[in-house]
Parts: structure tokens; C-alpha cells; sequence
């Protein structure tokens, strides 16, 4: 039985997107969205959540191996965006994402 991550984000949705535009961001990067605010939620790997959320601004996670998070909040851009274009990762998350997916280093703390 995977243990479950829970997280509560103060975003008035039920709805999780994930991110298709390319093949190796799938089922890697997902997010929650609302009128004004949006959390992008990244993995190290392949991981399967639902397209609905429990409750609204919730994010369940099944953790059945080692797992890497990234969180990044932010502001939906409609300035620059037209309304249908607003579910589109900004520059600072895409390149967050990269960044996160493809480090150029990687340090390990553990503690025994």
C-alpha cells in the first residue's frame, strides 16, 4: 500500500492538469489552477494522479518509491496570455522544470 503526500494549496479548483506538450514531461508535471493563482507540482518520475482532486486545492500523492518534489507557485499571467492560452506554464516555470528534470548538479544529504 503507497502512502499518500497530501497537499493543501489555497486554490479554488478540483480540477489537475498535466503537461503534454512534450513526451518526457508527461505524467511528470502537473498542476492546480484557478482564475489568479497556479502551483505547478514537478516529479523526478513517472507518476499517475487523477484528473479530479478530492477536495478543492488538494493534491494527493501516492509515494510507493524514493520521490523528488518541486513546488512553484504562481500568478496566471492574463496580460500576456489570452484566456484560452492561461493554462500555459510560464517562462519562469518552464524553466523551472527544466532546471528540475535535468539538473546541472545533484548533491544528496542524508541523515542516519
Amino acid at each position: 500500500v503507497p502512502s499518500i503526500l497530501r497537499l493543501q494549496m489555497p486554490i479554488n479548483t478540483t480540477d489537475i492538469f498535466h503537461l503534454r506538450k512534450k513526451e518526457e514531461f508527461k505524467r511528470k508535471v502537473y498542476w492546480l489552477q484557478d482564475a489568479s493563482s497556479r502551483i505547478v507540482v514537478v516529479f523526478n518520475r513517472t507518476t499517475i494522479l487523477p484528473e479530479k482532486s478530492p477536495y478543492t486545492g488538494t493534491l494527493d500523492i501516492p509515494i510507493n518509491h524514493p520521490l523528488q518534489i518541486r513546488l512553484i507557485p504562481e500568478g496566471v499571467d492574463t496580460f500576456h496570455y489570452e484566456r484560452n492560452d492561461a493554462r500555459k506554464e510560464s517562462y519562469f516555470a518552464s524553466v523551472m522544470i527544466d532546471e528540475f528534470l535535468h539538473p546541472l548538479e545533484t548533491t544528496l544529504v542524508a541523515s542516519e
